[in-house]
């Protein structure tokens, strides 16, 4: 189907959800890697243990809808309410709540979250919509080349839900700003919070410090635990630890944020469990599905090259068939000039003699 989209099937628990998104994008490549979940292996591992059938979801920085759908696939009823600013990546938002038949649980809005009710500007890199960030005065712009005019508002002046189980947060850096206009919501509804902490995004893209950020984090959170594929840890005993892992060594991309005790207790001995015996298994059953996939990419690859060359031969092989028949073409046209040349030569020797008086 030659539409401009890519398409792709991403398997999470038991059941996969079908997403596509624009032909230059490379973040449902990323995605369907066969390792695991993707990208987002460690993020929907510790969402799994968060969600439950009828839940009340808020996915905050959209982007093409994986996360809200990957929720609605493993609590099977419940709703979703999706975020996401860019009039471009909002399409493909709403393509994909269409195509996997989650119109009436997922609900998407077409404008972001910030700390004020304004229109601003945002970059949206084709290449990369995840990477689409809001500019600020003075910090980087990934593209300038692809700019859209977007609607923010507050969480704080929606009174949208009266629920909020889970809060999902991943908005290039724009975190701060979110968090200032949505702290009396997050105060009254007292959410589990899973964030991604990027700490390029937000000092570039931002200018917003990472301790400062940490530091807002914990004022707003009791309970809140860096994660990644080899460990938890927990930000408010370790801030330090925290910090270098996240900007030194690129671990703890996301941090795990509560106010209920007894859940955030369970929530990190499941996750450690998880990382202790669940995830060798995970590990190796994406393996073994890697290998599959390599040797079936490797024997298409395979195929299309002796289709190519098949093709290639057949065109050489066209190409000197056309050539003899031109060799031959101009032979036969050499023969003729040269019995013309001998013709005309003849019957001027003729002219000459009747000229002169010869017979």
């Amino acid at each position: 189907m030659n539409d401009g989209l890519q398409r792709g099937r991403v398997r999470v628990g038991a059941g996969s959800i079908d997403l596509t998104t624009g032909r230059d994008d490379t973040y449902l490549e990323r995605l369907t890697e066969p390792v695991g979940l993707g990208m987002d292996f460690d993020l929907m591992t510790l969402t799994s243990f968060l969600v439950h059938p009828d839940d009340t979801v808020l996915d905050v920085g959209a982007n093409i809808g994986f996360f809200g759908l990957a929720c609605l696939s493993l609590m099977g009823t419940g709703t979703v309410h999706s975020f996401e600013p860019s009039p471009t990546t909002f399409e493909h938002l709403c393509r994909n709540v269409e195509l996997n038949g989650r119109g009436g649980q997922l609900h998407p809005h077409n404008y972001g979250l910030s700390d004020e009710d304004a229109t601003i500007t945002m970059a949206t890199p084709p290449i990369g919509l995840s990477a689409g960030h809001v500019i600020v005065d003075g910090g980087v712009i990934l593209d300038k080349d692809h700019l859209e005019t977007i609607e923010v508002k507050r969480l704080d002046n929606l009174h949208l839900v009266e629920r909020c189980d889970l809060l999902k947060v991943d908005i290039e850096g724009h975190e701060p700003q979110f968090l200032r206009g949505a702290q009396g919501t997050i105060d009254r509804l007292a959410p589990a919070c899973v964030m991604e902490v990027n700490h390029w995004c937000l000092d570039a893209l931002n200018l917003t410090p990472m301790p400062t950020f940490v530091d807002q984090v914990l004022d707003m959170f009791p309970l809140v635990y860096g994660f990644d594929m080899a460990d938890i840890i927990d930000v408010r005993d370790d801030r330090i630890g925290f910090m270098h892992g996240n900007m030194v060594e690129s671990r703890y991309q996301n941090v795990y944020c509560d106010f209920d005790r007894a859940r955030g207790a369970e929530v990190v001995a499941r996750y450690q469990r998880f990382l202790k015996d669940g995830h060798r298994e995970a590990v190796a059953a994406a393996r073994a599905e890697a290998d599959v996939a390599n040797a079936r990419a490797e024997a298409a690859a395979a195929n299309a090259r002796a289709e190519a060359e098949a093709a290639a031969r057949h065109e050489l092989s066209e190409i000197r068939s056309e050539s003899a028949a031109a060799a031959a073409r101009a032979d036969v046209a050499s023969a003729a000039l040269h019995e013309l040349s001998q013709t005309r030569t003849v019957r001027a020797a003729r002219r000459i003699n009747q000229f002169i008086g010869r017979s």
